[in-house]
């Protein structure tokens, strides 16, 4: 069935639109790619913790972390600092935890680093954190890339099952937006069957593959990097629910 104008006018919408979704990607692609890299890099020849030295390290950072972050139960820690320092006095409770996730990550960071120095897994873990972080963006700021190039996906699908279904003239279109992002996918590494649920993130099987890491190996990284990324989420959340529970007693406690 032959496209009616409206569809014909959203056709050309989409045409236009996928350069522009994925301007970020592009943008990005060169940083992923490179930091691919450098954790394959790391983990070629690296050597490895035993599995309980690891476990209590882990432990370790994750108490750490939790040593230095907002408890949101505990506001009466928060008006003491408001009461005995004018520096959060001036700022009042709110305005005083506002930045505190910089902070945090900054804090976790130089954790990170601290662990690294006697645990590889701590290096390698940190480098895979930092793609997942900018692929899946889980510090907020905009769409992680990942959900980009699902959306990305998404054009495509529309394309071919409308556009390109109704008009063949979308085909040539609809092949040149197809192959640039297949080629953009397999370019920074990630996964690019759009049936699978990991769809645009990092393929660590294949790298872990190419280095023939055994599955100890393997799980020794990936318990790493979750627990780091976790950490990174944790923060997040510790500061987000602190500032709900400021705002719900302003007029009260404070």
């Amino acid at each position: 069935m032959a496209l009616t104008p409206t569809e014909t006018s959203l056709c050309n919408k989409m045409l236009g639109d996928y350069a522009a979704l994925m301007g970020p990607v592009k943008l990005g692609s060169s940083g992923i790619t490179n930091q691919r890299s450098a954790l394959m890099n790391k983990l070629g020849g690296m050597s490895y913790s035993t599995p309980s030295t690891l476990d209590d390290k882990l432990r370790l950072f994750k108490n750490a972390v939790g040593l230095a972050l907002p408890d949101p139960n505990d506001l009466n820690s928060l008006k003491n600092m408001l009461t005995q320092c004018d520096y959060f006095k001036k700022l009042g409770p709110t305005a005083a935890l506002a930045g505190l996730m910089q902070s945090a990550l900054g804090n976790i960071s130089s954790l990170i680093s601290n662990m690294a120095a006697g645990t590889n897994e701590f290096g390698a873990g940190n480098i895979a954190g930092m793609i997942n972080q900018a692929l899946s963006n889980l510090i907020p700021g905009g769409s992680g890339l990942t959900d980009i190039l699902k959306s990305a996906g998404s054009l495509l699908d529309c394309m071919s099952s409308v556009c390109a279904a109704g008009d063949p003239s979308y085909i040539g279109g609809l092949e040149s937006i197809d192959n640039d992002l297949n080629s953009t996918i397999a370019g920074m590494g990630l996964v690019g069957d759009p049936s699978s649920i990991k769809f645009g993130t990092m393929d660590y099987d294949t790298i872990y593959n190419d280095l023939g890491m055994t599955p100890t190996q393997r799980y020794a990284i990936e318990s790493t990097t979750a627990t780091i990324d976790g950490q990174r989420v944790r923060a997040q959340t510790a500061i987000t629910d602190s500032i709900a529970a400021v705002k719900s007693k302003i007029g009260s406690i404070f």
